[in-house]
């Protein structure tokens, strides 16, 4: 898949209710009174996603597509929390960051995670030998190298941290400013139907002032 395919299957999922027909827990029907089938659920997802330019597929095609993206995303997770997570004289020297090699193991790896970080039967918690410290460096960007001794240096977990918690934050306030760009809309709405109203009245006053 190309990076416009995969930023559409992760906008599909960042939807909840699309979410948890995915994942098998959506609505039970009318009809049958049981939960929706698998194989129903990425039908309704390749009709959704053929709308906005997605190649048509069968739902069974898509499921595959799905299962290979979030195995690239649990990978990229283990990774992440592995002693040898980091980045080699070349990358830094390239400039790549923790954040760039993530998301080349994972596109939109922090969307994935914002999504899926939370369920310990997707994603296992970190043990308590990751030995997470207690501060968290606000700059995710910090190109992070891998200590000689194998062990992961401090800043370095400080770093995923980071990057994990701004993934989570975006994505809260990008829901917030949809939700009060929403409001504004009804807002204004309101106000240009007094200001019509208003102006239909004056209208007619000025229509009885002549007659």
């Amino acid at each position: 898949m190309n990076r416009k395919e995969y930023e559409m299957i992760v906008g599909y999922l960042e939807d909840p209710e699309h979410l948890v027909e995915i994942l098998g827990s959506g609505r039970k029907t009318k009809v049958s009174g049981k939960h929706p089938s698998k194989q129903t659920a990425f039908g309704v997802m390749v009709v959704h996603l053929a709308s906005l330019g997605f190649p048509v597929c069968t739902g069974a095609i898509m499921q595959k597509k799905f299962d290979r993206y979030l195995a690239s995303f649990k990978k990229a997770r283990e990774w992440s929390l592995s002693t040898g997570a980091g980045l080699t004289e070349e990358e830094v020297t390239r400039g790549m960051t923790i954040e760039d090699k993530l998301n080349q193991r994972c596109p939109f790896y922090h969307r994935m995670y914002a999504i899926f970080g939370h369920r310990a039967n997707i994603v296992p918690p970190a043990t308590a030998e990751d030995g997470l410290p207690p501060e968290v460096e606000e700059d995710s960007s910090v190109p992070i190298t891998t200590r000689s001794d194998g062990k992961r240096p401090a800043a370095q977990r400080s770093n995923l941290i980071s990057v994990y918690e701004n993934a989570v934050r975006e994505k809260t306030l990008h829901r917030k400013k949809i939700m009060e760009s929403k409001k504004l809309f009804r807002e204004q709405m309101l106000i240009e139907r007094r200001m019509a109203r208003v102006q239909k009245e004056r209208f007619l006053e000025e229509q009885v002032k002549e007659s």
